[in-house]
């Protein structure tokens, strides 16, 4: 019988060991797992990079608003708020980050936020998204187009539209 060393791969395994010890006359071989290909690392977005994404999803909400606008419902000056989110990192110096821009529709009839839907639907539709309902508790609707995405939530009095860019990849500090 020939000695197992403790760095020996099939002594590690349960089962392996097991089937080796009853049956010896077999001949266990372990193949290496598959090998990962390499992938290309992600380049920084340098805090020009950030700037010009943050101005790409202002224009794609303003070009929505200039449509929503049109809209008897839609207030002359909604509230209006942009920020970066960013995903957990665990300690990692670089993150991903999405620049986001919330405009919410307040003060609206009965009736209206479900029309302004409506009408957020038809005005990303016009603007070359691909935007589809979603089922739910609340009437909402999600768009994509490229890596951005937009959404739109009803809320009672109000509409929430929601347009996001998509994740890249930096380490830029401070965000604002």
């Amino acid at each position: 019988m020939t000695a197992h060393t403790p760095e020996d791969p099939i002594e590690a395994d349960p089962m392996l060991r097991v089937l080796r010890e009853r049956h010896p006359e077999v001949e266990i071989v372990l193949l290496p797992g598959p090998v990962a290909p390499d992938r290309p690392a992600t380049p920084l977005a340098s805090p020009a990079d950030l700037a010009g994404l943050a101005r790409e999803v202002d224009d794609l909400l303003d070009s929505l608003v200039s449509r929503l606008a049109r809209h008897q419902a839609w207030p002359a000056d909604p509230a209006r708020e942009a920020r970066w989110r960013h995903e957990p990192s665990a300690g990692a110096r670089s993150r991903f980050v999405h620049r986001e821009v919330v405009v919410v529709a307040a003060g609206l009839a009965e009736g209206d936020n479900v029309a302004l839907l409506r009408a957020t639907g038809n005005a990303l539709l016009g603007l070359g998204w691909d935007a589809r309902p979603v089922a739910g508790s609340a009437p909402r609707l999600v768009a994509r187009r490229g890596a951005a995405r937009a959404s739109a939530l009803v809320r009672p009095g109000s509409l929430q539209v929601v347009v996001t860019s998509g994740h890249v990849l930096t380490d830029a500090e401070d965000l604002s």
